[in-house]
């Protein structure tokens, strides 16, 4: 009767260790255990609010400091900005300000999402300054005031140069139709350095 009773006691306590192990590995790997939150995509049309703006800047080859331009235009739902840079600083030489509604900021960003405003790719290049230096580097960004949301990049240079894998041509236009007479308010920006150079000799 000893024997049968410590056998049976000896049983139970296995099976107990046993009921205990798969309680603890159900535990873990359902919800027990990693609990990172999920990193929800960033939806541009998503963040059409006070503060948010959509910027797009163009800058120009590596040159000298006093002949380095660069073109920005800045998109939110007060207005639509277009700034001439001067220099590595990217001082602000000049700007033209329009309007702009709650209505066509909506609108311009669902334009965004659709032509892949967000889309990534990878790049072995994380800085551009020094990308396709005689050509263009293309900087696309969303931002709330002063914090960085979104910040994507490539060049003229063709290749996989850059982050950026939206559709480039449609994002540029869809920035530059928000200036009024665009071509005209650029039409005497040298991205290449070589106007200033001569201007200055």
């Amino acid at each position: 009767m000893c024997y049968n009773s410590l056998v049976m006691k000896y049983v139970l306590g296995i099976f107990g260790v046993i009921f205990v192990a798969i309680i603890a590995i159900v535990l873990i790997t359902h919800g027990g255990g990693d609990k990172r939150p999920v990193v929800k995509p960033l939806v541009v049309s998503e963040e059409a609010r006070e503060g948010v703006s959509a910027v797009y800047t163009v800058q120009g080859a590596v040159v000298g400091e006093n002949q380095r331009r660069a073109i920005r235009i800045i998109v939110n739902q007060d207005e639509r900005r277009l700034e001439i840079l001067s220099g590595y600083g990217e001082a602000v030489e000049r700007s033209n300000t329009f309007s702009n509604t709650n209505a066509g900021f909506e609108n311009f960003l669902v334009a965004l999402d659709q032509a892949g405003y967000n889309t990534k790719r990878p790049t072995r290049i994380d800085d551009e300054r020094g990308a396709c230096p005689l050509g263009r580097r293309y900087i696309y960004e969303l931002r709330e005031y002063s914090q960085e949301m979104l910040r994507l990049w490539n060049t003229s240079c063709g290749g996989k140069l850059g982050n950026f894998n939206g559709r480039s041509t449609t994002v540029r236009r869809l920035f530059e139709r928000q200036i009024p007479n665009y071509q005209k308010l650029v039409s005497g920006v040298d991205l290449t350095g070589t106007k200033v150079a001569k201007e200055s000799n």
